[in-house]
């Protein structure tokens, strides 16, 4: 249904999201209302393109000081401090469903040992995350926020669980600021989509639901807003093409 109702764009959101997040190798990410494991996966692959930690300048001797023995011992080198580099960062997959958990886990578990192995699966709400204070690096939640009845709470206990600098990372629907596209946006949202579920799903009340949540979900300037009361810096939103969802990020500066 998200491929049908976007046709196709939801993929490239995400695939925008991941990137904008960034995740490095060995960083402790929390993914919250996660539980199809879409954006856990996408973490860590793209924290597997990554480099790990800088390799030390190269210390051993280049043989018969050709370029070429010089190069080999380089790579040699190169090569030792990214083995004892994490591979990727781990994630902590929270959602209150376990059943949408068990998806995300075979379809990890069905991209093998190590993308499986680097996923943890938490039942649990954003409103109080079964995870210690200061524990990750960064915090990300896909088309979740919209779904919590107490936002400001929610922001608060994301703000708890980060490191000093860690990072917040939300993807989510936004108002429409384009007349033409609004009204357009509109008549799609409330007179296609709940048929569109009821004929493909056989499910009205859901899609008329997701339609209403997205509408009920704060302007992005009051949202930011909502992250600075929360102890957020440096928060700024991305609207996405065509303009109808935006990433919105902020950092966890130390206490003073």
């Amino acid at each position: 249904m998200n491929d049908l109702m976007s046709a196709g764009l939801h993929r490239c959101w995400k695939r925008r999201f991941v990137a904008s997040a960034n995740p490095r190798p060995g960083w402790r990410v929390v993914d919250v209302a996660g539980g199809t494991g879409d954006i856990a996966l996408g973490l860590l692959e793209w924290s597997r393109k990554l480099p790990g930690r800088a390799p030390p300048p190269v210390r051993v001797a280049p043989g018969d000081g050709s370029v070429d023995s010089f190069r080999e011992a380089a790579e040699r080198q190169t090569a030792a401090a990214e083995a004892e580099a994490p591979a990727s960062c781990t994630v902590s997959v929270v959602d209150p469903s376990p059943s949408m958990m068990q998806v995300g886990s075979a379809k990890a578990s069905a991209k093998g040992s190590t993308f499986a192995s680097s996923i943890q699966w938490l039942e649990g709400r954003a409103e109080s995350l079964p995870l210690d204070e200061a524990s990750s690096d960064l915090y990300t939640i896909a088309f979740g926020m919209r779904n919590c009845t107490d936002l400001p709470g929610v922001l608060r206990e994301a703000h708890r669980v980060l490191k000093p600098y860690g990072r917040f990372a939300c993807l989510e629907f936004c108002s429409v600021e384009n007349p033409l596209l609004s009204i357009l946006y509109d008549e799609y949202s409330f007179r296609v989509i709940p048929p569109m579920g009821l004929l493909v799903a056989g499910d009205w009340d859901s899609y008329e639901y997701l339609v209403e949540s997205i509408r009920r979900f704060p302007h992005q300037t009051l949202f930011a807003n909502m992250m600075r009361e929360a102890g957020f810096s440096a928060v700024n939103y991305e609207v996405l093409w065509p303009g109808v969802c935006c990433i919105h990020s902020g950092y966890k500066l130390p206490s003073v």
